[in-house]
């Protein structure tokens, strides 16, 4: 099979790993030859050194969409047998089979409190964004991948029957599996510290503006021990922390690789988000044996089922009521890292997942 692999158009993000993670494992599928369109995200993460010669990898500039359409389809010449956008929209249409990914929790989920507490001007960019990128999934998607079941089902609401639908299941990435205990990111902790952790790039829905909220909180009961990690950018963080800082450590841009040592310097994970398709921050934190908080939301149900404590993310002093809960006691500290331990020991690794991915393209391809 001759696989055009299409990754151009992201931002960096969760989609960002999971595609790194999915070209990592390409190369022990030798049986197949890819082509890998680059987008500059990608740029500073892949050596295009170390891949064996069934890979031929372009670096595709994020030049105008138009533009990027057109050079899309030379590429049809080259004996691509089915494409693969690891994560779409895409504007263009094949003559082959054309496989994409979804995961985009604002276009699903419109009874989310998101669309009560965003700013006017992002909930109208959001909705005309919406508009726009399900009518080119729907014009110029043949198959869709999802990564629940709930989010195929919802997508395949929107988009119709007439398309074919696959569910494959986020994971942690292979970075998890040999971590270094001595490799250090963050400043040691005072004594008694105890660091929660919310890995993610800053976007709205990430809700990360509720911290300040629960700080002051914690503050004024006298738990002044907790201190918070994020990874954003700078002046996100100085907007949004500028009076706490004594209180959250901004971990900034932080390599795939070098996410773990996060994990292993933190104690338990934060996760108040508005919506989300998924997060990979689950499978990392049970991987890395580290209990959950989290907001009360279907999607995060359906990943960590008990092995996490839930809370209404609009609501500081219930987030601030679940994070004392969590760290006054150990035997839910504990309970919690079981639980993940056995919810992990079932979860997909990223092979399997990547093998999904290719199992769903040959399918599509053979018309098996």
């Amino acid at each position: 099979m001759k696989l055009l692999i299409n990754l151009t158009g992201y931002y960096g993000g969760g989609p960002l790993q999971v595609a790194l993670s999915f070209l990592d494992e390409c190369k022990l599928h030798c049986e197949n030859s890819y082509i890998v369109l680059l987008g500059e995200c990608f740029w500073l993460y892949v050596d295009i050194t170390a891949f064996p010669d069934n890979f031929k990898i372009i670096k595709a500039p994020d030049i105008d969409w138009y533009k990027r359409k057109n050079a899309y389809l030379q590429y049809e010449n080259d004996g691509v047998d089915v494409v693969f956008t690891v994560f779409g929209p895409s504007y263009s249409k094949f003559r082959v089979p054309h496989i994409v990914g979804f995961a985009q929790g604002y276009y699903i989920y419109p009874e989310s409190v998101f669309w009560k507490r965003a700013p006017l001007l992002i909930r109208i960019k959001q909705q005309l964004k919406k508009a726009i990128h399900l009518y080119y999934y729907k014009k110029y998607a043949d198959v869709i991948v999802s990564e629940t079941e709930a989010v195929s089902d919802r997508i395949r609401a929107i988009l119709g029957e007439e398309k074919k639908y696959y569910t494959v299941y986020n994971t942690y990435s292979n970075v998890y599996n040999n971590v270094d205990p001595n490799i250090k990111i963050l400043p040691d902790k005072t004594n008694g510290e105890f660091r929660f952790l919310t890995l993610a790039k800053y976007y709205v829905h990430k809700n990360l503006e509720i911290i300040p909220n629960v700080i002051k909180i914690l503050l004024s009961r006298n738990v002044n021990n907790v201190r918070f990690v994020v990874s954003i950018d700078k002046e996100n963080y100085n907007r949004i922390f500028s009076n706490c800082t004594k209180y959250v450590i901004n971990a900034g841009f932080v390599k795939s690789e070098d996410c773990p040592s996060l994990y292993n310097e933190c104690d338990a994970v934060f996760i108040p988000t508005l919506i989300e398709c998924f997060s990979a921050s689950y499978p990392e934190a049970m991987k890395m044996k580290k209990p959950i908080i989290t907001s009360d939301l279907d999607f995060a149900h359906t990943i960590c089922k008990d092995a996490a404590l839930y809370f209404n993310p609009c609501d500081p002093l219930l987030i601030a009521d679940t994070i004392q809960k969590l760290i006054s006691d150990i035997n839910i500290q504990n309970k919690l890292i079981q639980k993940g331990d056995n919810i992990i020991a079932k979860w997909p690794t990223a092979a399997d997942r990547a093998a999904s991915y290719l199992e769903i393209c040959s399918k599509v391809c053979f018309k098996k």
